[in-house]
């Protein structure tokens, strides 16, 4: 998909930088809240795109075709097989299908079905071994039943790594605004991901997460029509970011 990081990156916004530093809402934590977190904190993604190719022919005759629909279910079951088999538990990775279509008419056998989904890792290994294995792996599925595949796969946004020194300076930050008992550590990294990780392939990066739940509501969680935030959040965050700033500035980052 486009990205607007990946574009400034390449006309140069970052040249002459030293940092970048991010916020992001998080509404399952009640706003004046700061979520610090060093190490990775969101993951890669990857757009995959497979398409089953079969023999069409009337559906009371299906011994004279190549279901290409019967074929893309077992590709669909191969690929979460693929990554229970082929990636350390520890090292998450996901591989969801979130859109497909195949076939033109109930009582034709279809001979195309195009699969379209989103691979996502926090581990770099784990992301080359499934990169790599994916087109293998839905070509040996499809080809039980006769077909074949073709498979695609864009690579998106990169995994954001928040640099420790940075994390230093925006808790430091955020205690001063908010308090020590309301600066909590994130425990795990996110399987979402954000256009921001191109920064951190060219400059030292951080991404804090600032808590914007509405109190008494229960949780409207990101990307859904009834996400809201308290927007004192946004009075927190912005305080934040500015004695981050000033602080990253005042200091030489580690070489």
């Amino acid at each position: 998909n486009p990205s607007g990081a990946a574009r400034m990156v390449a006309e140069g916004a970052l040249v002459g930088v030293a940092a970048a530093l991010a916020v992001h809402m998080d509404p399952t934590q009640p706003a004046g809240g700061v979520g610090v977190r060093s190490g990775p904190l969101t993951s890669a993604t990857d757009a995959v795109t497979i398409s089953v190719e079969g023999r069409s022919g009337h559906s009371g005759r299906p011994f004279l075709c190549h279901d290409a629909i019967v074929a893309a279910a077992d590709v669909v079951r191969a690929m979460h097989a693929l990554v229970g088999q082929r990636v350390n538990p520890l090292a998450a990775a996901v591989l969801n299908f979130g859109r497909i279509h195949g076939g033109d008419a109930p009582n034709v056998i279809a001979d195309l079905v195009v699969l379209e989904g989103v691979l996502r890792t926090l581990d770099a290994d784990a992301r080359k071994v499934l990169q790599a294995e994916v087109p293998a792996v839905a070509a040996a599925a499809a080809a039980v039943w006769g077909c074949t595949t073709t498979t695609r796969l864009v690579s998106g946004a990169p995994s954001v790594i928040n640099d420790a020194w940075l994390g230093r300076i925006v808790e430091d930050a955020a205690v001063d605004v908010v308090g020590a008992a309301r600066v909590r550590p994130l425990l795990a990294p996110s399987t979402g991901a954000e256009d921001f990780g191109f920064f951190g392939e060219v400059v030292p990066q951080y991404m804090m997460r600032v808590g914007c739940g509405i109190g008494g509501a229960s949780v409207a969680h990101l990307h859904t029509p009834e996400f809201d935030i308290d927007e004192s959040a946004l009075h927190v965050a912005t305080r934040v970011m500015g004695r981050a700033v000033l602080r990253a500035s005042a200091e030489r980052p580690p070489i």
